[in-house]
């Protein structure tokens, strides 16, 4: 009886002062069932980088490759870095503080076929809250991405880094936009989109993702960044859709960040004030809100 070989995947982590919640994540890269992993972490001339180089050499597991940039440069360089080095066509992503399901590879290869990518559901955790996943075993196939993606300020699409399985040799050697600080999922997806790849999402939550309070403005964030993500790679779409990326991706982080005025004159800028625009707002505001109750 022959042994079928388990499939090869290389997994692309990029890091940045992350060594302090870093073991939790690379582990669960480490332990996914039934798939030979090949381990890529990307670190961006970390501060604390001695202590991931100590961490990764006390895992002592030939699977993890460390590269080390000379050079600061941004987490969608650091994606790229990876993805052109790993060893394997087919490529996982997750991000430094995020957690996956034992399961998460196993399950998403089975439905990887030609010219898709596959993602599933995530859910937020923090310190307090453990994260909980959930197995299903229906999917369900997006062709248009990007319609779905801006379809309301409520999206019925929603893909994070960490979610996503895909081969290289579809996507390219450099699928993410290294001048964008911000949205590079999302220009991600706009360009598996353009190549004419369909996504496959799983209904299982295999992802968890790590939400820290007040995570935005530590980031520095700002809201140039974003008004260039528009300008650069949402001018096609119809106005309603700019609208909703606007206001379901902005309009909370600006609020953090004290810039709800510079906010209004972006959307002002690009033509995207009117009155749905405000309707758009009211709804957001009032499902925050509603949420916060329901959660308190």
């Amino acid at each position: 009886m022959m042994i079928k070989e388990k499939p090869a995947i290389s997994v692309v982590i990029p890091t940045y002062n992350s060594s302090s919640f870093f073991r939790e994540t690379i582990n669960a890269a480490l332990n996914q069932v039934d798939i030979n992993v090949e381990i890529l972490v990307v670190d961006d001339c970390s501060d604390d980088r001695q202590n991931l180089i100590d961490l990764i050499n006390s895992l002592n597991d030939p699977r993890i490759r460390l590269i080390l940039n000379k050079k600061k440069t941004n987490a969608a360089n650091c994606r790229n870095v990876g993805i052109k080095a790993a060893k394997n066509d087919i490529v996982a992503l997750l991000d430094a503080d995020d957690q996956w399901h034992p399961c998460k590879l196993s399950m998403q290869i089975k439905q990887l076929s030609a010219n898709s990518i596959v993602s599933c559901e995530s859910v937020v955790f923090n310190r307090k809250i453990p994260a909980k996943f959930k197995i299903h075993s229906s999917i369900r196939e997006v062709r248009k991405i990007e319609t779905e993606m801006f379809s309301s300020v409520l999206p019925k699409l929603f893909l994070q880094t960490s979610t996503l399985l895909f081969r290289k040799s579809e996507i390219g050697q450099s699928p993410f936009d290294a001048t964008l600080e911000r949205h590079q999922d999302f220009q991600f997806i706009l360009r598996c989109s353009v190549r004419g790849l369909r996504a496959i999402i799983l209904d299982a939550t295999l992802n968890a993702y790590f939400h820290r309070p007040g995570v935005i403005k530590t980031k520095n964030w700002r809201i140039d960044d974003s008004e260039k993500f528009l300008r650069k790679y949402l001018t096609q779409l119809p106005v309603a859709q700019r609208q909703n990326f606007a206001v379901s991706n902005l309009m909370v982080n600006a609020i953090y960040s004290g810039v709800i005025l510079q906010w209004l004159k972006i959307c002002w800028r690009n033509g995207l004030i009117n009155r749905m625009f405000f309707y758009k707002v009211i709804s957001i505001i009032f499902h925050r809100l509603k949420y916060k109750f329901n959660n308190a």
